[in-house]
């Protein structure tokens, strides 16, 4: 049922956040479904602003459906990626099921 992500993608480091500039996915993305999953891949570089992604070793990467202001969004399925390493590259693709989400509005 769920055929339409708004993601808020969030690139979380232990203790900095680091300043990344996504490349994708775009705003207002549609998802196809593949079964009873969503793949979703992401994409992004380095902002050039401080702290560079080169002085950090890990990330998570969470996706979150709903709006912008603090409080109307929520996190949708599990982390698309947990302690995965910056030097491994810029990308990074998971999968989430087709009912994550229903109860969320804009997702």
């Amino acid at each position: 049922m769920l055929a339409r992500y708004l993601p808020i993608l969030a690139l979380i480091a232990p203790i900095v956040f680091g300043d990344v500039q996504f490349t994708s996915p775009g705003a207002g993305i549609s998802l196809t479904a593949s079964g009873a999953t969503f793949k979703i891949s992401a994409a992004w570089k380095d902002s050039g602003d401080s702290p560079s992604l080169a002085d950090l070793a890990t990330y998570s990467l969470y996706l979150y459906a709903g709006g912008n202001a603090a409080g109307t969004y929520q996190q949708i399925g599990g982390p698309l990626a947990t302690g995965e390493s910056f030097s491994a590259g810029s990308t990074v693709s998971g999968s989430i099921a087709t009912t994550a989400g229903a109860d969320i509005d804009n997702a």
